[in-house]
């Protein structure tokens, strides 16, 4: 499960500005929490407590990067994490503005900013298999090789009802039918796909895009 874990709600929240910077996080319930970026408060975002937001998911480093605002204007760093933090599809490379609309990916979670405290609308997530793109915009897709599948693979180590994948919000679990399913190097019964997963069915290698 994607947890997700805020510490701390700062206590003076109320003196957010209307239009202050904010942070708009779902987490697996889909449960949505809007964290104020404060003037002159560092904002801390890791795997383990003492952070500010705490992201359990196992690609978030202990310490993963902060946020800190000064004079109306917020910059985010990150932290010399393993897997690096991404503002708009890039990755950072050094201290940078966080501006309204951007948005923040930390591991496998997106954070986005916005002034008015409203996440923006979802786009369902992919799994690519060279020129071919399935879109995964139901609650939950077969895979295997049978035809009643929402996604057919014609690999033939591929088994009839292979896989499924279940949607809760954001958050895409892939659940092995008994045909058995990789990622990397590791065999999974259940497991939480993140962005850039290579997902292994059968002998078909497909990648992982999250929304």
């Amino acid at each position: 499960m994607r947890a997700l874990v805020v510490s701390v709600i700062v206590a003076t929240a109320h003196l957010a500005a209307a239009d202050r910077l904010k942070l708009v996080i779902e987490d697996d319930d889909g449960k949505v929490v809007v964290v104020p970026l404060l003037e002159d408060r560092d904002i801390t975002f890791g795997r383990v407590e003492g952070n500010l937001v705490r992201l359990t998911q196992r690609d978030v480093s202990p310490r993963h990067a902060h946020i800190m605002c000064h004079l109306g204007n917020c910059s985010v760093e990150d932290l010399q994490s393993d897997n690096g933090t991404w503002v708009d599809g890039k990755p950072l490379t050094k201290q940078s503005l966080l501006r309204d609309k951007d948005v923040l990916q930390i591991g496998g979670y997106k954070l986005f900013a916005t002034r008015d405290g409203v996440r923006p609308p979802r786009r369902p997530a992919m799994l690519i298999m060279g020129a071919k793109r399935f879109v995964l915009d139901r609650d939950t897709i077969d895979i295997g090789s049978a035809a009643d599948n929402q996604i057919v693979l014609g690999d033939k180590a591929v088994a009839a009802h292979h896989a499924r994948i279940e949607r809760t919000h954001d958050h895409y679990r892939l659940v092995d039918l008994g045909g058995g399913i990789q990622i990397g190097a590791d065999t999974y019964y259940r497991v939480e796909l993140i962005d850039g997963d290579d997902v292994l069915i059968g002998a078909s290698r497909l990648r992982f895009k999250a929304p």
